[in-house]
C-alpha cells in the first residue's frame, strides 16, 4: 500500500498527463481545422482532378495524424500509466525545483521509505518517516504545475478554435462542396457553371427527317457571350439571338441524337432528341414509288411488300379512302405482306403504311390500264387468181 506522499506523486503526474491531453487535444483540432479546412478550400477553387485529390486526400490524413498521435494519444496513454511515463522520483525533482524549501525533504523521504520496506521494523527510520510526511502533506504539490502557463495556452488556443470556427460557418458551403469532392477522390465531378442554363423546348421528339430548333434561356450573374452545341464528334456555334438566349438548329434528323451544350468552357446541359421513326417500304423490286402497268381484262396481279416499323399496310383506291378507315387492311409479317388483285376495270392502287404512330402519308401506287378481253374481228378479202380457179373456205 503506497503512502500519503506517493498517492500525492501520483496525483501529480496524473494531472501533468490531463494538462498536456487537453492542450494537446486543442492544437489537434485547431490543425486539424487548418488542415482540412485549407485542403477542402483548395478543392473548392481549383477543381482537382482525381489523381490530384487523392494524393491532397492522403496528404491532408498523413499531417493530421502525427498531430492527433502526439497530442491527443499519448498524453492519454501516459495518463493511463501506459508507456514512458514521469516517475515519482523525477515528480519530486519538479516539485522540489517550485518548491526549494521541501525538495530536499520530499527526496529524502522518498528514500527512506525505500530503505523503510528493506528494513522493516527501525522504529527510528520509521519515525523520521511520518515527521516528515506530516510536514509535507500541507503542500500543494499541483501548483507546481504552472497553471498560469497552461490557462495562457487554453485561452490563446480556445480563441484560435473559435476564429477557425466562425471562418468555417462564414465559408460553410464551400467546405462541404469541397469535403464532398475530396472525400469521393475517385469519382469525376464536373466543374459548376455560374449560371443556369434551361432548355425552352417543351419536347425533344420529331418526325424522322425534320429539323428542330433548340432554344436555351441562360440566367445568372454572369451570363457567356458563346456557347457551342457538341453533335455527333464536332462542336458548333450556336446562334445568340439576344442576351441570355441561344438558338442552334439540327436539320434532317433520321437517328436519334444526343446533345452536349457548352459555354464557357463549362458543360451546362446534355440532351437527347428522339426521333420517331416513320414507317418506310424496303425496295424489293416489285413495286416502285408510283408504277403504271397495262393488263389484259381478269390478269391476277400480285404485290409484294416489305417494311420496316410497319405495322399494317392498308390498300385503297385513295389516300383520303384509306384516311377514313374504308380501305383493306393488311398485317404486316417479317416475311413482306402480300395482296392479289384482280384487275377488271381501270384503277387506281394506293398501298399506306401504318406504324406505331400513326399512318404515314408516304405512298405507294399502282395505276393499272385494263385492256378488254372479246372475240377477234376476222376480215377476208377475196381476189381471184388468174392461173388456178376454184373455190377457197376458210375457218376461224
Amino acid at each position: 500500500m503506497q503512502s500519503g506522499i506517493r498517492q500525492k506523486l501520483n496525483e501529480f503526474i496524473h494531472t501533468h498527463y490531463r494538462q498536456r491531453l487537453v492542450r494537446g487535444s486543442m492544437v489537434a483540432v485547431v490543425l486539424g481545422l487548418v488542415i482540412f479546412g485549407s485542403g477542402f478550400l483548395l478543392e473548392h477553387f481549383l477543381w482537382l482532378g482525381s489523381v490530384d485529390r487523392t494524393v491532397l486526400f492522403w496528404a491532408m490524413w498523413g499531417l493530421f495524424l502525427p498531430v492527433f498521435v502526439m497530442g491527443v494519444a499519448v498524453p492519454f496513454l501516459n495518463m493511463r500509466g501506459v508507456g514512458k511515463t514521469l516517475t515519482q522520483a523525477e515528480a519530486a525533482q519538479w516539485i522540489g525545483n517550485y518548491f526549494p524549501e521541501v525538495s530536499d525533504k520530499l527526496i529524502n523521504l522518498l528514500q527512506l521509505e525505500d530503505m523503510a520496506g528493506v528494513q522493516s521494523g527501525n522504529e527510528l527510520l520509521l519515525a523520521s518517516i511520518e515527521e516528515k510526511t506530516v510536514l509535507l502533506q500541507r503542500v500543494p504539490f499541483v501548483q507546481a504545475l504552472d497553471w498560469q502557463k497552461h490557462r495562457k495556452w487554453v485561452y490563446r488556443l480556445g480563441g484560435l478554435l473559435l476564429l477557425l470556427l466562425g471562418l468555417g460557418f462564414y465559408e460553410s458551403s464551400a467546405l462541404l462542396q469541397g469535403a464532398s469532392r475530396v472525400f469521393q477522390y475517385k469519382k469525376e465531378f464536373v466543374r459548376q457553371a455560374p449560371f443556369t442554363v434551361r432548355l425552352m423546348n417543351e419536347g425533344l421528339v420529331v418526325e424522322e427527317g425534320q429539323n428542330l430548333r433548340l432554344t436555351w434561356q441562360v440566367d445568372g450573374a454572369i451570363l457567356p457571350e458563346s456557347m457551342e452545341v457538341k453533335v455527333g464528334e464536332q462542336w458548333l456555334r450556336a446562334r445568340k439571338v439576344r442576351a441570355g438566349i441561344f438558338s442552334f438548329e439540327l436539320q434532317s434528323l433520321f437517328e436519334n441524337q444526343r446533345v452536349v451544350v457548352r459555354a464557357m468552357d463549362y458543360v451546362v446541359a446534355e440532351h437527347l432528341v428522339v426521333v420517331k421513326k416513320q414507317p418506310h417500304c424496303i425496295e424489293d423490286g416489285v413495286l416502285s414509288q408510283t408504277e403504271s402497268v397495262e393488263v389484259v381484262e381478269g390478269t391476277q396481279l400480285h404485290y409484294r411488300f416489305k417494311g420496316e416499323q410497319v405495322k399494317n399496310w392498308r390498300v385503297g383506291s385513295s389516300f383520303q379512302q384509306i384516311a377514313m378507315n374504308k380501305a383493306r387492311r393488311l398485317v404486316n409479317s417479317e416475311g413482306g405482306s402480300e395482296y392479289v388483285h384482280r384487275a377488271m376495270n381501270n384503277q387506281r392502287l394506293v398501298f399506306a403504311m401504318e406504324g406505331p404512330a400513326g399512318l404515314s402519308k408516304d405512298t405507294l401506287q399502282s395505276h393499272i390500264a385494263v385492256q378488254a378481253d372479246a372475240f377477234p374481228d376476222l376480215q377476208v378479202e377475196a381476189i381471184a387468181d388468174t392461173v388456178r380457179l376454184g373455190t377457197w373456205y376458210f375457218a376461224g
